[in-house]
């Protein structure tokens, strides 16, 4: 029994992984393109043009959320129907899908073409450089690219539903690095804006064309004539939508509200710049670890229909482990590294902040291991607690950014969303998770920030002691401290990792070995030289 056990562990481990590498890749493509294209926009525009930039993508982001949910909507009853094996129930999702996505595009092409033609609306955007015309049409160039988008997420829905979902992050991963192609290439022969958000338009429409071709040639049997809803079968739809808009709206606040709220408050030129490039930089320890936490999410997701309620606890409590010792050493590491990364990726363009770094970075920190809880209660079947999270997390994070802004700028601004979101996830979602799974409430929130804490200063502490002796001065520099740094992390990792039986094990068998030796050289020390010879 306990051999099969093992085997069945070692299967969740092992699709986990899997799961998050491929989500991984997709994470690795928009770091990049993060940090190409802010060397290149801010060389060839400069701060002030950049920030526009900047705040024009925060403003049109909300756009996304125009689907209404419908998009997360469709590929929940995709993937039911193909999972049912019900072909006709598919096809009729799909053609319904494509009606309600034609209409909705259609509505907001034709918004987006009278904001155009009258560009009044602007004077709301607080700007600093760019003219009423320039800023129209880049606003509303980048918003058809958000249009686009929402297509292009329903295309990728339908590969996930029939079970290609590495597929759906091969284009996810190609459609970014082309995005980035697509706004680099302007900026580098001396366009503005308006050109960069026109390029990027041109390399999105042409992998919607190519998504949509591509569904045609795998998938023949799909249907593409589109079924227009009824007025009440909108409505009913509607409604289970909206259902699935508190994480997308929670998450869009939350990346894009502090640009408008610095815009707003008065802060100094740079101050959003220097928000902006800092959380990238403290983001980097964030995205990749966290993709850890959602292929958990479903399998502990699986271990709750299945009732295996022993097994669940395990899981949650050792994913949880993972995430608050991995982040906590990046964590550490990245406030090492973070002052030279900031001078080479902005080519001195905008100045390091260590206060504002080590707020970010310590949200983060604390917050890691609550995202496996998040995870289990979205898969689990949970979204009434989960929305009351996020509500909560949401509007006390603007609330207190907004109040702080004007007073401390960008250290403000991360204060507030970290308060919000150590109550609201960290905090909440723990203990929430707790009483659902029968466990001690806050043992493993306080363990886990233990384990964070510790992870955090070993890494820094570690990581100054090698900067120390590498003494790093450029990029290549920068990687050879992050190799070396790389070598006693990982071992201390695997260390941490362990579970408390293994770490027994393995310290016996350390200890065991010093012994025997011990005894092999004093035998040999003692004995007499005939015997020897």
């Amino acid at each position: 029994m306990s051999g099969n056990k093992q085997i069945s562990n070692g299967g969740i481990t092992r699709r986990i992984v899997r799961a998050a590498s491929a989500q991984g890749i997709n994470q690795v493509a928009r770091i990049l393109q993060l940090f190409l294209l802010v060397p290149v926009c801010l060389g060839a525009w400069g701060v002030a043009v950049y920030e526009d930039w900047i705040l024009l993508n925060s403003v049109t982001a909300f756009l996304m959320l125009a689907d209404l949910g419908f998009v997360q909507l469709t590929t929940v009853k995709l993937i039911d129907a193909w999972s049912r094996g019900e072909r006709e129930r598919f096809s009729r999702e799909w053609a319904l899908a494509l009606g309600v996505f034609a209409t909705l595009s259609a509505a907001l092409i034709s918004l987006l073409g009278l904001c155009w033609a009258k560009p009044g609306w602007t004077s709301l955007i607080p700007v600093r450089q760019l003219p009423q015309t320039e800023l129209a049409t880049t606003a509303v160039l980048l918003s058809l690219d958000n249009v686009l988008s929402i297509l292009i997420n329903l295309g990728l829905a339908a590969y996930r539903a029939r079970g290609d979902l590495s597929r759906s992050y091969h284009f996810s991963s190609a459609l970014v690095a082309l995005q980035a192609s697509g706004i680099a290439i302007p900026v580098f022969f001396g366009a503005g804006p308006a050109a960069a958000a026109m390029g990027c338009v041109i390399v999105t429409a042409a992998m919607m064309s190519v998504i949509g071709a591509d569904l045609c040639r795998r998938y023949p049997d799909m249907a593409w004539k589109p079924i227009w809803p009824s007025v009440h079968e909108l409505s009913r739809r509607v409604g289970q939508a909206v259902g699935y808009l508190a994480s997308p709206v929670s998450t869009t606040i939350m990346m894009n509200g502090p640009a408008l709220i610095l815009a707003h408050s008065g802060a100094p030129e740079g101050a959003l710049a220097l928000f902006t490039a800092s959380r990238s930089i403290a983001g980097a320890a964030r995205q990749l670890p966290y993709q850890f936490a959602h292929p958990a999410g479903v399998e502990l997701a699986g271990l709750l229909a299945r009732g295996d309620h022993a097994r669940l606890s395990q899981l949650y409590a050792s994913t949880s482990r993972v995430l608050a010792i991995i982040v906590g050493m990046l964590s550490g590491f990245t406030v090492v590294a973070a002052p030279l990364v900031m001078m080479l990726w902005t080519r001195g363009n905008i100045a390091y902040e260590s206060t504002l770094m080590l707020l970010l970075l310590g949200t983060t920190a604390i917050c890691a291991p609550a995202q496996v809880a998040f995870a289990f209660l979205w898969y689990g079947g949970h979204p009434r607690p989960l929305t009351r999270a996020l509500l909560c997390t949401t509007a006390l994070a603007m609330a207190l950014a907004v109040l702080l802004a004007p007073w401390f700028g960008a250290r403000g601004v991360a204060t507030g969303l970290g308060v919000g979101e150590i109550i609201g996830t960290a905090i909440y979602l723990s203990l929430l998770v707790d009483g659902l799974l029968d466990r001690k409430a806050g043992t493993g929130l306080l363990r886990n920030f233990g384990r964070t804490l510790a992870s955090f200063s070993g890494s820094a502490a570690a990581g100054y002691l090698i900067y120390r002796l590498v003494e790093p001065r450029g990029w290549f520099g920068l990687v050879a401290l992050g190799v070396v740094w790389a070598l006693p992390a990982a071992a201390a990792a695997y260390w941490l990792l362990l579970s408390r039986e293994r770490r027994a094990r393995a310290i016996d068998a350390v200890v065991g070995g010093v012994t025997r030796a011990t005894r092999a050289r004093s035998s040999i020390k003692n004995a007499r030289p005939a015997d020897v010879g």
